[in-house]
């Protein structure tokens, strides 16, 4: 549909954030509240810096999905998010999410969705390029119907769009979920590539996967937010961190 708003990701142009030169691209979020039949985020306060890969840990239902949810503003909540300064609304086409259900044109072709998404006719090379990152990956898939996609290629979908937007603002969530040690690998490289300029918060429990991404750990239980300091991100030491700071809170 030609004109339509993009549902994230960017178009030709800049946005108000990307177009000013030298802004510290963080987020920021301040007295985060949300509840369901109870309360699931409570006061939530938290600054995720840029140029850096910050990773939520939690254990099942402390409120991860519903962290991202509201950061895309999926949920309602009480609190303030803030992107630099500024409301999602004024910087959402610098926003790209990875998540299990990322929203596709499922009857259109992986290029179609990104030219739909991203609001312009995407460079085939530069799609292939992006598309091809890490290898491993049949180059055809990108012309064919998005239905028929495994949720490791619509992974790889949403990234591969989020390294042609060059995203300002990357929200992974259990982006390593089902995916083959090849798709790992691209999902790791584009990760690496964006990180310098990007504000990547990722989270999930696949320790061996973000310590190779990870500069920053935060650990969401009863509904708040807390820094962790760590001198060592391996797998061991997150899978520690998780046990000895995060998994007392799970019963």
């Amino acid at each position: 549909m030609p004109g339509a708003e993009p549902l994230f990701g960017r178009r030709s142009g800049p946005s108000r954030a990307a177009s000013e030169s030298g802004r510290m691209r963080v987020i920021s979020i301040e007295s985060l509240s949300k509840h369901y039949h109870e309360p699931v985020l409570v006061e939530a306060t938290h600054i995720f810096p840029s140029g850096s890969v910050t990773f939520v840990m939690g254990p099942n239902g402390a409120g991860k999905t519903t962290l991202f949810k509201c950061l895309l503003g999926l949920e309602g909540y009480s609190g303030t998010i803030l992107f630099d300064g500024l409301p999602l609304r004024s910087v959402r086409h610098d926003v790209v999410p990875i998540l299990d259900d990322t929203p596709f044109y499922p009857a259109l072709s992986g290029r179609r969705n990104l030219d739909l998404l991203l609001g312009r006719r995407v460079d085939p090379q530069e799609a292939d390029h992006a598309w091809g990152l890490g290898g491993r990956v049949d180059p055809r898939l990108l012309d064919r119907p998005v239905k028929g996609y495994s949720s490791g290629e619509r992974k790889r979908l949403a990234i591969c769009m989020a390294l042609v937007s060059k995203a300002r603002y990357l929200l992974m969530d259990e982006v390593a979920s089902g995916l083959d040690l090849f798709t790992m690998d691209a999902v790791v490289a584009a990760i690496q590539l964006l990180a310098p300029d990007t504000t990547v918060v990722a989270s999930g429990h696949q320790f061996d996967f973000y310590a190779r991404v990870v500069d920053h750990v935060v650990a969401l239980t009863d509904g708040t937010l807390r820094s962790v300091d760590l001198d060592d991100t391996s797998a061991v030491s997150l899978e520690a961190t998780f046990r000895s700071l995060v998994a007392p809170h799970s019963g």
